[in-house]
């Protein structure tokens, strides 16, 4: 899962005033495993079902915090029907608050920082010190596009450029590359003529396609 990680928010919580929109916050992207990981989630609306849904795809276990939370929940969920408590907290690698209540995700937030819990929030850009990052999936590969919590909308439409720029056959690729066969204790990929590796894979061509990853040792590899 890939999660945009707020380290830096300028004093006066204002964009560069050079450019005419930004982030108030620098950002890093990181590509983390949730697997096995608590994640809790506070308020099961339409934000905080989309967490819960992306998360589980990510192999997280979730906590669902929510008087009202929606009955079709999937069973692996662990759902707390009733409002926040701080020490829901407890345990969780990562709280999200989106309860949609600047007051419960006040103190969801509260609660995370002084536990030292990775928190978000649904209802604030600058809630929080981690963003959800809109992805592109071909895995193994990830690519990730985070607006810093400047516009999700925009995120989104720069992920769907991606997506169409970007061929499913590449975690294929991915996969080859990563069993290439190590030479001098090396796996080098320098010289591999991605493209045309690529274009085999949508060819449906994977045996041509590992000959051209697996080929000759290049001049650096020998």
């Amino acid at each position: 899962m890939v999660v945009a990680v707020r380290w830096r928010v300028a004093a006066d919580g204002l964009a560069d005033p050079t450019c005419g929109y930004g982030p108030t916050a620098m950002t890093l992207l990181l590509n983390v495993d949730v697997t096995g990981r608590l994640v809790l989630v506070v308020g099961c609306g339409p934000a905080g079902r989309e967490k819960v849904d992306r998360l589980l795809v990510a192999g997280a276990r979730v906590r669902v915090v929510d008087p009202r939370a929606p009955e079709d929940l999937d069973p692996a969920v662990e759902v707390l029907a009733r409002r926040f408590q701080p020490d829901d907290v407890d345990g969780a690698w990562l709280a999200v608050a989106a309860t949609g209540d600047p007051a419960t995700d006040d103190l969801v937030q509260a609660t995370a920082d002084a536990s030292g819990t990775w928190v978000t929030r649904a209802d604030r850009r600058d809630g929080g010190g981690v963003s959800f990052a809109a992805t592109v999936e071909r895995p193994p590969v990830v690519i990730g596009v985070s607006t810093g919590g400047a516009s999700p909308t925009l995120a989104r439409w720069v992920r769907d450029r991606v997506a169409r720029a970007v061929p499913e056959e590449v975690g294929a690729l991915a996969e080859l590359l990563a069993h290439r066969p190590r030479r001098d204790g090396r796996r080098s990929h320098r010289e591999v003529p991605l493209g045309d590796a690529l274009d085999a894979l949508a060819r449906g061509d994977v045996e041509g396609a590992r000959r051209l990853v697996n080929g000759p040792a290049s001049h650096d590899e020998r």
